[in-house]
């Protein structure tokens, strides 16, 4: 089985973070159309490519300080499971409160050190550990929510893609958006470790990245 070189694997990362970017320029492109659940699921499949472009950079990186070149089946293989392209790709957390609430009132908490608050708000490490936990298979089952008709378990119910509303797809577009522009950002300026930066700055002719771009969240 073939080996894949440090170069290809540089490639290969960068071209997976350039896809996601263009992915989620799709996303909100289908966002404005209403679009909604065809833009969740392309926002979706857009992480997973900023996954892929985490798990190739480690690759890469091993390669570059070890020596160790995987082969083809390696790369395929890592590449291939859904879940953990999004476990990859899991770089914050974000929440959503509506309106005044238990959630609101421990999110807020956080925010004012030493007061009784502060301490009760250590719950809220809890609630981020569990939500960490879950999301990655939470947002593989909402890609095919968003693409496919499915029975439920209990044979009474069809899933509609079609019912997946505005304001998930919000969600979900600033969401991802956010993820991704940290990565271009870094990488644009150059805020990598230094045998990253010298390995790109030796492939000048790769392509910029694409701008991030987000949903107006009022628009409706």
């Amino acid at each position: 089985m073939p080996t894949v070189t440090k170069d290809i694997l540089l490639k290969g990362a960068w071209y997976a973070i350039e896809q996601c970017g263009l992915l989620l320029q799709h996303a909100v492109i289908l966002h404005d159309a209403k679009a909604y659940s065809t833009a969740v699921a392309v926002a979706l499949f857009a992480r997973e490519e900023l996954g892929r472009y985490k798990i190739l950079l480690d690759f890469w990186e091993r390669a570059e300080g070890k020596g160790k070149t995987p082969t083809v089946d390696e790369i395929k293989k890592a590449c291939d499971a859904h879940e953990e392209k999004q476990r990859r790709a899991q770089l914050s957390v974000m929440y959503r409160a509506d309106g005044p609430g238990p959630l609101l009132d421990l999110l807020r908490a956080r925010g004012r050190p030493g007061t009784p608050e502060h301490i009760q708000a250590a719950k809220a490490e809890k609630i981020d550990k569990t939500t960490i936990k879950r999301t990655p298979k939470d947002r593989h089952l909402t890609r095919m929510k968003a693409l496919y008709v499915d029975l439920n378990d209990t044979g009474a119910v069809w899933n509609r893609p079609c019912e997946i509303s505005a304001r998930q797809s919000i969600d979900c577009l600033i969401h991802a958006a956010n993820d991704y522009a940290g990565q271009q950002d870094r990488l644009q300026r150059g805020m990598v470790n230094a045998n990253l930066g010298a390995a790109l700055e030796a492939w000048p002719e790769r392509p910029e990245l694409p701008r991030p771009v987000w949903p107006d969240p009022f628009r409706k």
